[in-house]
């Protein structure tokens, strides 16, 4: 090998180890990817199902300010799914069981259960960064959750075709796929 081949070599190395130093940079996102070939919004344009929660459901979120009332909140049996459309629009579809538990003033408690559909639209944006999505919930039929939500930034932990990992402003993250 030559002197040229050895230089030529060596310089294609190190070209080679930035360029993938400088890929793995390149994701924005704490979970990934590293890169894709799809935008980012061609990547969240889809429908998208709740399938793991670690802290608060989207609707606990949102009733844990009715806790100083002394009330116990508990959602089981939920079914959420989140429409993100790459006009903007946003459709969030849920059913959910709740439990209220609340004390009296004589030492007794009451509980009472409650089945919930809902729909509530509105529109989505990525914010200047594109590391968060903020939603802007629409007054409508269900305007006593569009009241409590108004405006929910949730920041991307990670963004692919088929899996989407949110962290909410409470710290819950959670885990959507297509």
């Amino acid at each position: 090998m030559n002197i040229r081949e050895d230089v030529r070599s060596k310089f294609i190395m190190v070209l080679v180890i930035i360029v993938v130093l400088n890929l793995q940079s390149c994701g924005k996102y704490e979970e990934g990817p590293a890169i894709s070939l799809k935008s980012k919004t061609k990547r969240l344009a889809n429908s998208w199902d709740l399938t793991d929660i670690d802290g608060n459901t989207p609707f606990e979120d949102i009733y844990e300010d009715y806790g100083y009332y002394g009330l116990s909140l508990e959602i089981t049996d939920y079914d959420i799914q989140f429409d993100f459309q790459d006009d903007g629009d946003f459709e969030l579809d849920a059913s959910y069981s709740l439990t209220i538990e609340y004390p009296s003033y004589y030492g007794y408690s009451y509980s009472f259960d409650y089945r919930f559909n809902v729909n509530i639209d509105g529109e989505w944006e990525f914010s200047s960064d594109k590391e968060d999505i903020e939603i802007d919930f629409d007054r409508n039929e269900y305007s006593y959750y569009s009241s409590d939500f108004d405006k929910r930034d949730y920041k991307i932990l990670k963004l692919t075709t088929d899996e989407l990992k949110l962290e909410a402003e409470n710290g819950s993250e959670w885990t959507f796929e297509s």
